[in-house]
């Protein structure tokens, strides 16, 4: 089974593109904490995400920088040669669903939200 869920903030707003056959698609990247080897830190990891279609669309319009997501994919591992001729790997997760964990605050600047309770009325 190849599932991932994650919950990070966007690193940057999402870059918004069309395929040469017009299919949009959205890159992004998150920054996920995870714990440290000492007692209390924390380090974060920054994944590479792709969204198609709808999703990418609503992530255009939805997302920006800063913003707290949580999203559900599959994790791809790409095989790739460089421009020097080294054999290199990427991965990056694509992404199924995508939803944000706050409220959107439109008076804020852009990459700002509301950290508000994002379940309340």
């Amino acid at each position: 089974m190849n599932k991932v869920i994650l919950i990070g903030r966007l690193c940057a707003d999402p870059e918004f593109k069309m395929t040469t056959s017009g299919t949009p698609v959205a890159m992004m990247r998150i920054a996920v904490d995870r714990q440290g080897a000492q007692e209390g830190a924390v380090k974060a990891d920054f994944i590479d995400l792709v969204a198609w279609r709808q999703t990418a669309e609503f992530a255009q319009r939805n997302m920006a920088k800063g913003r707290l997501i949580a999203v559900t994919g599959t994790l791809r591992i790409e095989d790739y040669t460089d421009k020097e001729g080294n054999k290199r790997k990427s991965s990056k997760v694509t992404i199924d669903t995508i939803e944000p964990l706050e409220k959107r605050n439109d008076n804020a600047p852009s990459g700002m939200t509301d950290i508000s309770d994002p379940f309340e009325d």
